[in-house]
């Protein structure tokens, strides 16, 4: 039987101010599941039964509740963030096979991705050889990069290589056919953040591993919060029009353009205007004269109130917007937009939106990109959100000014009566 390694315990401080009380592929998306939901479905429906999950045990609970009826999935602790050569050898007590399949949990196509490196391996002069997923980039210094021959032999690997001077990059894919003896060079390779990928270049030196091409396939990147996005849009590819409530929770003369997916206990005004693809779940309210459209995941019990826009665009759990504009913007739970609040999703000159990750400017690789906002964050009336901006959590935003800059957790920021621009520590 196949064996798959599913990491999902590593600590990310560039998906802040997301993902400070859970893995941060714990949030749900496209049809309500969690990304790490997704992965173990796609996993599942490829036929691979027996896996292994890396976690931290605050996030057991959560995890149990996505692993479909037909798989055996065993959990790992690793509370500490050790990297990942530390979690594959905590997983790897449990391995039963030579070989075996490691993967992350924010891979929604999982299952197609190891059956391309299944396909890949039927040869006899590769049923042993450590293969790795890679595909082609133009940001080598943001990946693991392989050096290959032409006919895809890894000759090396480096880790975010600054200065990659050679032609046609291709990054590690985060999927993997690996066995026994890549785990014996892991013991040995000296704990370092970067030991799996020192340990896989290891191994391409002295052994025979291959790069296996999937660039066919969609892209799943999953570093940075706005990355929540693309994977939204994937999830609501084959989105079938359904809607659950009836009327009088869906008003007369509400205009829903299909694809719209609405569960239960979901009110939606008369003058409210849905274009899908849309998911509204449980127990929202959708307020007269808004506007929800373009991949919007609305969680559950979630007002949008009137005079609201939302558009590519993911509202968490039990947060309230009011006369407010969402657009291009992730929102955690249990935030308040106040009447007014605008978001801005392109810049002037309609070049890609940057946001500052670690103290460096980063591109989000998108024209038309908003905001993240927190847990728990409120914005006053008329508060101007600028492209690219992240907020923190338990935050509070004045009315009247731009936030142009990221916002610490538990801070406020507003504009004094002579005009200049305050962000303090919030009073408890």
């Amino acid at each position: 039987m196949e064996e798959v390694i599913v990491l999902a315990s590593g600590a990310s401080s560039r998906f802040w101010p997301l993902g400070q009380d859970r893995h941060k592929t714990l949030y749900p998306v496209g049809l309500g599941t969690t990304i790490f939901g997704a992965t173990l479905v796609d996993l599942s429906r490829a036929g691979y039964k027996r896996i292994i999950v890396t976690a931290r045990i605050g996030d057991v609970e959560r995890m149990r509740k996505e692993v479909p009826e037909t798989m055996d999935v065993f959990f790992i602790i690793q509370n500490e963030a050790k990297g990942q050569g530390d979690a594959i050898l905590r997983a790897a007590r449990c391995l039963r096979e030579e070989t075996f399949y490691l993967t992350t949990a924010d891979k929604i196509y999982a299952g197609l991705l190891l059956d391309k490196l299944g396909q890949f391996s039927k040869p006899a002069v590769l049923r042993d050889a450590v293969l790795i997923a890679t595909t082609p980039t133009d940001q080598p210094s943001l990946y693991g990069i392989v050096s290959q021959t032409e006919g895809g032999i890894i000759k090396s690997i480096v880790e975010k290589p600054e200065n990659w001077d050679k032609p046609d990059p291709r990054k590690i894919v985060s999927a993997y056919r690996l066995n026994k003896q890549f785990l014996r060079i892991l013991k040995q390779t000296a704990r370092q953040e970067y030991n799996f990928e020192a340990t896989l270049d290891k191994y391409a030196k002295i052994f025979l591993a291959w790069s296996v091409p999937v660039e066919d396939m969609p892209e799943t990147t999953f570093k940075y919060p706005w990355h929540l996005l693309n994977l939204n849009r994937l999830l609501m590819q084959n989105l079938a029009h359904n809607i659950s409530s009836s009327w009088p929770g869906i008003e007369s003369g509400a205009i829903i353009v299909p694809p719209v997916y609405i569960e239960s206990g979901v009110t939606v005004s008369g003058s409210a205007v849905i274009r899908g693809p849309v998911v509204i779940r449980e127990g929202a309210v959708i307020g007269d004269h808004t506007l929800i459209r373009d991949h919007s995941y609305i969680g559950k019990g979630v007002v949008i109130g009137a005079g609201s826009e939302v558009k590519n665009s993911i509202i968490c759990d039990g947060t309230k917007l009011h006369d407010a504009h969402a657009l291009d913007s992730i929102i955690d739970e249990d935030c308040r937009l106040g009447a007014g609040t605008r978001v801005s999703n392109s810049r002037f000159d309609r070049k890609d939106v940057t946001s500052v990750i670690k103290g460096k400017k980063v591109s989000t690789g998108m024209r038309h990109f908003g905001v993240v906002i927190g847990k728990g964050t409120h914005t006053a009336t008329l508060a101007n959100l600028m492209p690219g901006v992240k907020i923190g959590q338990n935050c509070r935003i004045g009315g009247s000014f731009a936030v142009t800059k990221d916002i610490p957790d538990n801070h406020c920021a507003y504009m004094d009566e002579s005009g200049k621009v305050v962000i303090k520590p919030k009073q408890k």
